[in-house]
């Protein structure tokens, strides 16, 4: 489909799972598409990513403050978290850090923006 507005059958064919009637022509509304933008609902989306890592055997550890981050032995990654006034030592092989932009205070030479915008 081509981008722009689409017509209530164009919208249903792209989008099997819209209620019949959602897209009524000439009601004043327009529905568009774009290719190369998208959506997610983002709480199904870590839900999906959880489940996935945790079937491929990933240890979570929600809820933890990432005290540090360093090179462990054989490419392995230190992490030292707390969590429920513990202080642990983990290592993996793999980590993934969800800070945002409190990455950059761990010294993971992430460059991110600090600030909104």
């Amino acid at each position: 489909a081509a981008a722009g507005p689409l017509s209530a059958e164009e919208a249903a064919r792209l989008e099997p799972a819209l209620a019949a009637g959602a897209v009524v022509e000439n009601d004043g509304t327009r529905t568009f598409f774009y290719a190369d933008e998208g959506a997610v609902d983002p709480d199904a989306a870590a839900d999906a990513l959880v489940a996935a890592a945790r079937a491929r055997g990933a240890k979570i550890v929600d809820g933890a403050e990432v005290l540090s981050l360093s090179d462990g032995l054989g490419g392995a990654v230190a992490v030292t978290v707390r969590r429920n006034e513990q202080t642990v030592h983990l290592v993996a092989d793999a980590v993934v850090v969800a800070a945002g932009t409190g990455c950059a205070d761990l010294g993971c030479g992430v460059p991110l923006r600090t600030v909104p915008g």
